[in-house]
């Protein structure tokens, strides 16, 4: 027996949002095991690699709540706030960029030992003191903060314990420490500062290095496409590759150097396609290939019922009816065809589950005032109550990607663009330039001149196929037909940031077309 569509738990569009507690129960209910968990759970996988909203947080939150094959696991977010005291270091003059590593692997050892005593520590191991060695060495580091330039770094990492809810506070003398810090006047030079990161991380590492674990424990780090407004994007960008320098010295020289020991620590970065590709590390495809999980959920009509994302989006359902029976159960088709709205949704979105959850719930709410209800329809699906929500939904997705590069004014400057396509959903590459040289000319649009992304006719179509807005097409020889490029489509770990393919024809994706008032073709003004 189905549910009324009112009594459907409303999907979350986040992981993040099943942290809270009682949410937590239809997240672990609903979740999809897939070949993606496999592969995070081998102890050289460090990276975790796919455009926002394929299931990189949800995946790192499935493995903290669940521990499969006994990893310890904890997801922690970054936020802007955080990385703006982070970079503050630098802001004020006290460390070169090259420094970056150099905080990160203090932080992240500070982090990881925190988490080995939250994990690994019973009542047992406070009498035989088998974690006193690493306790001493995290203690050694919070009373550093009492010199005025590290204080910024104990303060980050803090308020990453705290909103990660790791246990474990500061000791008092380090609060004694920090209240002090405000009456010091003495300045410490770049290199003093240096050298007492390095102490610091020294003491940490000697203090992991005893420690005997039966099994791993992985770091989850999030949020790294967060870019502060107000920090300047380059600045932004030496600070992640510190990030990235920082983990993979302690996941390849430290981590996997510990002798006599069943488990091993590992932190693992999630990360987009774009900002891995902008790291610029070294050998990165083979870190590709040997280190990464990278999401990948594009199927076929003729064979989405077997992929991943038709039983995510099917266990959504009977994860709530206790049955086998679940899209299907909910959605009245069009002439009988089976699961005809699922194609028709990954025709109309960027292949992701956060879209398919993003659907069912517009089509909740748009239903909300009929109680009775226990279907939806297809006709619903391809009314303007619903695509006019869901078209927006895309376009804000698209928007939130763009953050990391441009401002939302500089985007939505951006998305002027496609008025001078006058309407056309598809065009040819000849098309595309008279509309960006018409558009780039414009007195109107002189703020978008100054753009990285809009530097160039090319690069502004490199842009727009890499956020899955523009595709094109080449033609078979053999048929004669077509075959349609999406950005999403040609991801693999030889080719993470796929190029648009110059001297084709495009077309904008069905989905957020509607939202950029494309589709009907207007008259020009007469001049």
């Amino acid at each position: 027996m189905t549910k009324k569509i009112n009594e459907l738990v409303e999907p979350s569009l986040d992981a993040i949002d099943y942290k809270v507690k009682e949410r937590k129960k239809f997240f672990n209910s609903s979740y999809v095991e897939t070949k993606f968990l496999t592969k995070v759970c081998n102890s050289n996988c460090y990276y975790i690699i796919g455009e926002k909203g394929v299931g990189k947080t949800a995946l790192a939150f499935h493995m903290q709540q669940t521990s499969p094959k006994n990893i310890s696991s904890k997801l922690i977010s970054i936020s802007e706030t955080q990385y703006t005291r982070f970079i503050k270091l630098k802001e004020n003059g006290k460390l070169d960029y090259t420094d970056y590593s150099i905080i990160w692997r203090a932080t992240l050892l500070y982090l990881m030992a925190k988490l080995v005593i939250e994990k690994e520590r019973t009542w047992v191991h406070r009498i035989n003191r088998k974690f006193a060695d690493i306790e001493k060495a995290i203690n050694k580091y919070d009373q550093e903060s009492h010199i005025p330039e590290l204080e910024y770094v104990v303060e980050f990492v803090t308020t990453l314990t705290q909103s990660s809810e790791i246990s474990g506070s500061l000791p008092e003398t380090a609060k004694a420490g920090l209240n002090e810090s405000n009456s010091q006047t003495k300045k410490l030079t770049s290199r003093e500062i240096k050298l007492a990161l390095l102490e610091c991380e020294k003491i940490l590492k000697a203090g992991l290095q005893g420690i005997k674990l039966s099994s791993d424990v992985a770091l989850f780090i999030d949020g790294l496409d967060a870019k502060p407004n107000e920090v300047d994007f380059a600045e932004y960008q030496k600070c992640l590759i510190g990030l990235a320098e920082a983990a993979w010295h302690l996941n390849s020289d430290y981590f996997a150097s510990i002798k006599d020991t069943h488990g091993r620590m590992r932190c693992v970065l999630l990360l987009r396609p774009d900002v891995f590709d902008s790291l610029n590390l070294h050998n990165s495809n083979c870190k590709l290939e040997d280190n990464s999980v990278i999401f990948d959920w594009q199927t076929t009509n003729d064979n989405y019922r077997d992929s991943d994302i038709f039983n995510i989006s099917n266990k959504y359902f009977t994860s709530q009816l206790g049955s086998s029976s679940g899209w299907n159960a909910y959605f009245q088709e069009q002439g009988g065809s089976e699961s005809e709205s699922f194609k028709y949704l990954l025709k109309h979105s960027f292949h992701r589950p956060r879209d398919i959850f993003a659907a069912i719930k517009t089509l909740i709410s748009i239903n909300a005032n009929q109680p009775d209800k226990s279907n939806f329809h297809f006709e619903e699906i391809k009314s303007s109550k619903f695509t006019d929500k869901f078209s927006e939904y895309l376009l804000g997705e698209v928007k939130n990607y763009a953050n990391y590069y441009i401002t939302n004014k500089e985007f939505d400057d951006c998305i002027v663009f496609f008025q001078y396509l006058h309407g056309s959903t598809k065009f040819s590459y000849q098309d595309f330039i008279d509309a960006y040289n018409e558009f780039i000319k414009s007195p109107n649009n002189s703020a978008v001149q100054s753009l990285s992304i809009a530097k160039s006719a090319e690069a502004y179509l490199q842009f727009w196929y890499s956020v899955n807005v523009i595709g094109y097409t080449e033609s078979l020889a053999a048929s004669g037909g077509g075959y349609w490029h999406w950005s999403y489509r040609e991801r693999s770990p030889s080719k993470v940031m796929p190029r648009v393919k110059e001297n084709c024809n495009y077309k904008v994706n069905f989905g957020v077309a509607k939202s950029l008032n494309l589709g009907k073709k207007f008259r020009s003004n007469p001049k």
